[in-house]
């Protein structure tokens, strides 16, 4: 048949470019992208100074904004001085500076920073310094760290945000693509509705925590003292809130889409299909603008591949539950033509997925080294393999669809086919719990710093709150 040798065709093509991609990672390397880190500082950490400096500046591997970062300075008894706003250096975009008081007597102080990286990570670091000779530090410093167990959960968030970018945008486009008498049906606009629900919650949620992750405050502190939570990060606050109201406008187009008769549906499908896949894409563009493709250099460039990379990811599972969905409402309708889209479809979705996927972990790894060596490698290779036996999966349901959707005409589905029928009903649930796992994975790279870490205690290193960064004085803490 014409369409299951086409089918074939494409398979292989999309095989070939996999292997290619593979091969292109496999023999080339780049520099390993990371957060914001101190480079150097000035004072220097453990350095013994004259006299007394009139300011302390800091040096990062990439640009902060000095709206976002904070800087406090304490004595030796942990006292806290008045210092002045972080201002950034004139001469230096990847400088910021604080102003001294005057006069600081002898003795040992330390500063403890707070910036947010151009992926709006928090990073948080300190080291000491003394003026004149070094004196014995007393007390503990104040907690300046992140909420580790917050961040924890606003990794589930973006799971979340991810799972609903599927289930409402993806559905949406798929089912017009797919499947769209299925958008006249209450499973699959529940599923719709879900997703949309989904991401209200991913998107409110990550607004209300961020705060609470970044300033290092428990979570009461959101009805207790929400005036001490700070994101500190200005990018994240504008992304979220365009995504928030992306996602009003979303929700309103998708209610005046099932709201209209199934005649203006199909007659104008083509146009709708435009409007969802543009509207998806806007709301889908805050993600990577919040994430590691973010980061110089070849931001611009990286933001787009990474959008291509969800939008692939949102289609492709979001036609699966579209076609799960389908073949429980609809069995002998999907199967005969549904099911035929769909592989077209599942098949461009997962080409651009793997090339696209490729490209990012090549830009953010860099290494094959890097792969087993660091905590992003590992989970970037977690992810890899489970995508692997995804496509396995998925190729079992694409030769079975090669089998029995044969163009106009379907085999019958009655008692010797159900056998079969089932497994490929199974192969789709089996699929979309896979796309789960993917999802999370995928969710908890955002958390990890890409390629190789600066060891704790070196000076390019974004140690948390309450350790130090470079040599610490003989009589420190």
């Amino acid at each position: 048949m014409p369409f299951r040798r086409g089918l074939r065709g494409r398979g292989a093509t999309a095989l070939a470019v996999a292997l290619c991609c593979c091969a292109l990672t496999w023999f080339t390397a780049t520099a390993a992208q990371a957060h914001a880190s101190l480079v150097r500082s000035s004072p220097a950490a453990g350095a013994v100074v004259p006299r007394a400096p009139e300011a302390v500046t800091l040096t990062f591997g990439e640009q902060v904004l000095a709206a976002d970062a904070g800087v406090r300075v304490y004595d030796d008894r942990f006292a806290e001085l008045d210092v002045g706003p972080a201002a950034a250096a004139p001469s230096d975009p990847l400088t910021i500076v604080v102003a001294l008081p005057r006069g600081l007597a002898t003795g040992t102080y330390t500063v403890a920073w707070r910036v947010s990286s151009r992926d709006t990570h928090p990073v948080a670091g300190s080291f000491q310094f003394s003026v004149g000779s070094t004196s014995r530090v007393v007390g503990t410093l104040p907690e300046t760290g992140r909420n580790e167990a917050v961040g924890t959960f606003l990794g589930v968030l973006r799971w979340v945000g991810f799972v609903g970018a599927a289930l409402g945008p993806g559905a949406v486009v798929a089912a017009l693509l797919v499947w769209p008498a299925g958008l006249g049906t209450r499973p699959l606009r529940r599923v719709v509705g879900a997703g949309l629900a989904l991401l209200v919650v991913s998107t409110a949620g990550g607004m209300l925590l961020q705060g609470v992750y970044a300033s290092g405050q428990p979570l009461a502190s959101l009805w207790r003292a929400p005036e001490t939570l700070d994101s500190h990060s200005e990018r994240f606050d504008r992304v979220y809130a365009v995504r928030s109201y992306l996602l009003v406008a979303a929700t309103v187009g998708v209610v005046a889409l099932l709201g209209l008769p199934a005649e203006a549906r199909d007659r104008w499908r083509r146009a709708w299909v435009v409007v969802a896949a543009v509207a998806a894409l806007a709301l889908l563009a805050t993600w990577p603008l919040v994430g590691h493709s973010a980061v110089p250099p070849g931001a611009q460039v990286a933001v787009v591949v990474n959008l291509v990379h969800l939008a692939a990811m949102v289609l492709w599972l979001g036609g699966l539950a579209v076609v799960l969905v389908g073949v429980a409402v609809d069995r002998d309708v999907v199967v005969a033509d549904g099911l035929r889209r769909f592989s077209l479809v599942a098949l461009g979705s997962v080409t651009v997925l793997v090339a696209s996927g490729v490209v990012l972990a090549w830009r953010e790894v860099g290494t094959v080294g890097a792969l087993g060596g660091t905590t992003f490698g590992r989970v970037l290779l977690a992810k890899t393999a489970a995508v692997v036996v995804l496509l396995g999966v998925a190729d079992l349901a694409r030769r079975w669809v090669a089998r029995n959707a044969t163009g106009d005409e379907v085999e019958p589905v009655g008692t010797t086919h159900d056998r079969g029928f089932s497994r490929f009903r199974t192969g789709l649930v089996g699929e979309v719990a896979l796309a789960a796992v993917i999802l999370g994975l995928t969710a908890a790279l955002v958390s990890v710093v890409p390629g190789r870490q600066a060891p704790e205690g070196a000076p390019g290193s974004s140690a948390p709150a309450g350790t130090s960064v470079g040599p610490v004085t003989p009589t420190g803490r």
